[in-house]
């Protein structure tokens, strides 16, 4: 559709996912619950 469109080039759908997926090990230590990590929190008194 963008190619037509925009006349943008066609983006390679494989080498897009391999590259986001290259990223995972970086991202997960940052990913969290975060609603139960704010209950957690507000339980215990917190702000």
């Amino acid at each position: 559709m963008l190619t037509k469109y925009l006349g943008a080039e066609a983006v390679d759908f494989q080498q897009t996912l391999d590259e986001a997926l290259a990223f995972a090990p970086r991202l997960a230590p940052m990913v969290a619950d975060v609603s139960a990590e704010l209950y957690a929190v507000n339980a215990a008194g917190g702000t």
